[in-house]
């Protein structure tokens, strides 16, 4: 019965109609039901702990608190100049380098673009052994935050997302710079607000 109602949350939850997530969430909580829907949820998709614990940060930006988006120009700039400062002195590498910076500066648009009035973002260039990772962090509602987890789902299952077709040729393009599988997790925070965070390994060449 249980694992019946742990795909009933997930149907709601993945809903192409926005106002069945509220319901899958009211059901989650009243079940208590919440780590097992979210462990079924991120299927293979679970952040590798032993990254985020031995790598060593090399940059973080955050964005709080203001609207996000290809009209805000004024904050674009500002981050931009903010990344291109940064990346002048990160490396050597000047292939590494390109690659980090289009891989952000993508990545700025799929995330944080989508973000509202008290929503947040952060990220995090990180060196682990050998390889370079960029990790994004949002602090989003439910409903941004199943669309991006549908959109990562189509990308490893290799199919193409019913909706938002827009979208799916952001996340090729990020895609050239980074390897799959994408590894994320989501953490509730409230009723209206979700922890998602992403994990992409940097290509080397």
């Amino acid at each position: 019965m249980e694992a019946h109602h742990i795909q009933k949350i997930i149907a709601l939850l993945e809903s192409e109609d926005e106002k069945n997530i509220p319901v899958g969430l009211r059901l989650m909580e009243s079940l208590r039901l919440g780590q097992e829907v979210l462990a079924q949820l991120h299927g293979e998709n679970l952040l590798p702990q032993a990254v985020l614990q031995d790598a060593t940060s090399k940059v973080t930006l955050y964005f709080e608190n203001q609207q996000i988006s290809l009209q805000s120009r004024k904050t674009y700039l500002e981050f931009y100049d903010k990344l291109s400062n940064m990346m002048r002195t990160f490396s050597n590498d000047i292939g590494l380098s390109q690659r980090i910076f289009n891989l952000i500066n993508t990545g700025f648009f799929i995330f944080a673009g989508k973000l509202a009035i008290q929503e947040s973002s952060m990220l995090q260039i990180l060196n682990h052994s050998i390889h370079h990772y960029v990790l994004f962090g949002l602090k989003t509602s439910w409903a941004t935050a199943m669309d991006f987890h549908k959109h990562i789902k189509a990308l490893t299952a290799d199919q193409a997302p019913q909706t938002n077709q827009n979208s799916l040729i952001r996340w090729h393009d990020l895609a050239s710079f980074c390897h799959a599988p994408l590894f994320y997790q989501l953490s509730p925070q409230s009723d209206a607000l979700v922890h998602f965070d992403l994990l992409l390994k940097v290509k080397s060449n």
